[in-house]
């Protein structure tokens, strides 16, 4: 007779340190009111479950799409089509554009990175 017995499992010492969470809100215009030239705030609301708001750091970047023109929001303003930071902490303020390249209308895509030191 052969008996065989297989055990797979997971022990944790201590404290598991979780992935934080993120939210941007839209401050200074509804979405509704967005047009060339608005300035807004964006602000990152931060949870983190551990209750360590402290050591977290967000990076924003800002990138307008239009008809033909791909154009990201650089520090202090500028637009660039190279792939860059807009700026780090926890708001940045934005400028909707006026530029032609961008054509008629566009399309503003944020994004939000946020880093756990513990992590």
């Amino acid at each position: 007779m052969l008996v065989c017995g297989v055990s797979v499992g997971c022990l944790v010492l201590g404290s598991v340190n979780h992935r934080p969470e993120a939210s941007i809100e839209l401050q200074g215009a509804k979405p509704d009111e967005l047009h060339r030239g608005t300035t807004v705030s964006l602000v990152a609301k931060l949870a983190d479950e551990d209750g360590d708001l402290e050591g977290l750091t967000s990076r924003w970047q800002v990138l307008f799409v239009g008809q033909g023109a791909r154009l990201y929001l650089a520090p202090g303003g500028a637009l660039t089509s190279s792939s860059t930071a807009a700026g780090e902490g926890s708001s940045l303020s934005v400028t909707l554009p006026r530029d032609e390249r961008l054509g008629g209308s566009y399309d503003v895509v944020v994004k939000l990175v946020v880093r756990d030191p513990q992590r």
